[in-house]
Order: structure tokens, then sequence, then C-alpha cells
């Protein structure tokens, strides 16, 4: 069972469904607090916690709950009570009432936890060249549901985390999530290793101004291959 506060100060890496993640680069990040979201588990079954949102997905996909090591994660209510020896809920107000994909409510699971650095990686939010996902679970729905639902519903979390003193980054090369600064992995893993921040000597949380994240620069990372908007269920 895990409690408020449990991660206090910590970097928290979310893994999404995006098709940028892999297993090498998933691997990367193995040994810090990681949160994995519905099938990218199979990607990451080391992580600390699993996060699904929904009734289906646990249904459908029940021996990879009843097999995790770690913690397991939800909003559903169902799911809990089904299995609620293994399936934590998190309801209001850990996360939000809105209807939002399992990433959305992952970063509010994160702040809860007192991570003072959420790191997105598989948060695509687009197709390209037909690829949504770093599976195949989920088939591509129209373009309207990111334009008008997923994109838009990350407008206020900057602000939101802000409020909180979290720095949220995004390490998901070409995402078409515009409102958290861009990094890439290399760079953002060599700054965790060095910078003080990251030691109980190092600055107080939000110590790093705006743009920065540690010691680094923070910029937009040019997308490598054309961007085509479509939908996917999570983060992808």
């Amino acid at each position: 069972m895990l409690n408020a506060g449990a991660w206090l100060d910590e970097t928290a890496f979310i893994l999404g469904g995006g098709f940028t993640l892999t297993a090498e680069i998933a691997e990367r990040v193995r040994g810090r607090k990681t949160i994995v979201l519905n099938s990218t588990s199979r990607l990451a079954p080391w992580a600390d916690v699993l996060m699904f949102a929904d009734w289906p997905w646990f249904r459908e996909h029940r021996p990879i709950v009843d097999n995790w090591p770690g913690a397991v994660l939800t909003i559903s209510r169902r799911a809990s009570r089904v299995l609620p020896e293994k399936v934590q809920l998190v309801p209001p107000p850990i996360t939000r009432t809105d209807k939002l994909s399992v990433g959305h409510h992952a970063v509010d699971v994160a702040m809860w936890l007192g991570a003072k650095r959420i790191v997105l990686l598989g948060f695509d939010c687009r197709l390209v060249d037909g690829q949504s996902h770093n599976h195949q679970d989920y088939s591509n729905s129209h373009p309207v549901l990111y334009t008008t639902w997923l994109l838009p519903a990350w407008a206020d979390y900057p602000e939101r985390a802000r409020k909180r003193r979290v720095e949220i980054v995004n390490a998901t090369p070409g995402s078409a999530i515009d409102v958290f600064p861009q990094i890439s992995l290399d760079r953002l893993l060599g700054d965790i290793t060095e910078s003080p921040a990251e030691t109980n000597s190092g600055p107080a949380v939000g110590a790093a101004g705006p743009g920065k994240f540690g010691s680094v620069d923070l910029h937009p990372i040019a997308p490598s291959r054309a961007v085509t908007s479509t939908p996917t269920q999570g983060a992808a």
C-alpha cells in the first residue's frame, strides 16, 4: 500500500504507451522511481508501480495484475473491489474527477507521492507511419480525440505543478504535448547523476529556475519524423 509522500523529493518516471518507448529505453530508468501504464508493463515488468484506469483493461489483462510484484494503482472502483488485496484505489482528490487518460492521472499520483520531478516517457500523443503505441492492444481512433480531449487536458498541469513546486519534463522525442519543457533522456539522466539537487545537501524542491532541470538547460526537441495526430487510449 502506497501512502502520500512515499516518494518525497524523488524523481519519478512515468512510462506511457507511445510508440517511441522501447524496452531498451525503459531499461535505462530501471532502479529509479517508476510508474508504468497499462500494457506498457510488458516493457518494464520491474517498475515500482503498475497503473491502469479502466475496468476493461483489468478484465482483459488480469494475469498481468495478478502477477505484478510491485504496487498496482487504479481509478477503477470496480477493479479495486474485485481484487482489494492487490489493487489500490486512488480516488479524488488524489486524481481528478475529469474524464482523463491514465497518463494524466499518473501525473497526479506522482505528485501525491511527493515526487519533486516528473519525467514523461512514451507520451507521444501522435501517429507516425500508422503507429501510435508500443503494443498492439488498442486500435487507432479518430484524430479529433487528440485535438479536443487528450492534448487540451494537459493545459493546466504546468500551473498545478508549479503550485506544488513540482517540475514536469517531457523526455519523449517529438511528443505532441507542448506544455512541458522537453529534454533528451541522455541529458536528463546525466543531470540526475551529476546534479547536487539529488543529494541531501542540494537545493530545495523547486530550486531550478524556469526552463531548467537541475543544471541542464531545457529546450524543445525537434520531431525526427513527420507527425500526423491521432488519438490513443491511455497516455500514448
